[in-house]
């Protein structure tokens, strides 16, 4: 058996099949090219990740509520999350979105972008105090056995991170219902629901990808949790004319 902790629990039950018996996944690193390839090493990694993690909160006009985590990818407030964190297992759009810091402030969003193909969406707000995430999107530096760590925001940030380690990257993926979607990070960080586009990250305080699922299965030991390469994210941006070239 398997249990998807996520908004939507059919989409990645087609992702974990195409992720474990798609034919021709290739299990390398690969060598994607890198869009921002940060030197500094901050002192303090996860307070410096959190200072660009916000709690996204997705209000619908019959009362429903979703829950995610954004990671802010610009100096002008466009912060990426996951398109199904904004459609909370609908087709409807929510009537409001607002971000919420690590430190309890709020503010508005506007979505500016959506890429269903890829599940993520686009996002931006004026939140003072927050800053850009430094990514790092060479996948062919993230290798098997790296320590990585996972920042979500379910309760508010209480219990905000999950550690673990990377245990491969696929690449080569086929899933009908996220077309563009064809490499994953796959880690043994536990994900909770609510962590959907938290950052995962390095020891570095480098963002390596942004969450998307946590998978439990029988016969397995611990869990596998699946990220969305940080390339992947700032193309995406970068080609909907959100980031500069």
């Amino acid at each position: 058996m398997t249990t998807l902790k996520s908004a939507t629990t059919a989409s990645f039950l087609l992702l974990l099949a195409a992720l474990l018996l798609a034919p021709g996944c290739s299990l390398s690193t690969g060598d994607a090219p890198s869009v921002l390839s940060p030197s500094a090493s901050p002192a303090d990694p996860v307070a410096y990740v959190l200072q660009s993690t916000v709690e996204v909160r997705a209000l619908f006009e019959d009362g429903r509520g979703a829950l995610g985590t954004g990671v802010v990818v610009s100096d002008d407030g466009v912060i990426v999350t996951n398109d199904h964190v904004l459609l909370a297992g609908g087709d409807v759009p929510p009537r409001r979105v607002v971000v919420v810091t690590a430190d309890g402030r709020q503010a508005d969003a506007g979505v500016v972008h959506r890429a269903a193909e890829l599940d993520l969406a686009f996002l931006r707000a004026e939140v003072d105090g927050v800053a850009p995430a430094r990514f790092q999107s060479d996948l062919s530096d993230v290798e098997r056995g790296d320590d990585v760590f996972a920042v979500g925001a379910p309760r508010h940030f209480d219990e905000a991170v999950a550690r673990g380690t990377v245990r491969r990257v696929v690449r080569g993926l086929r899933i009908p219902e996220r077309p563009d979607l064809d490499t994953l990070i796959v880690t043994d960080a536990p994900l909770e629901q609510g962590f959907s586009v938290g950052p995962l990250a390095d020891e570095r305080g480098r963002v390596v990808g942004v969450n998307v699922a946590g998978v439990e299965m029988t016969g397995m030991e611990g869990e596998r949790s699946l990220a969305i390469p940080a390339a992947t994210v700032l193309q995406e941006a970068t080609e909907a004319g959100l980031l500069r070239e």
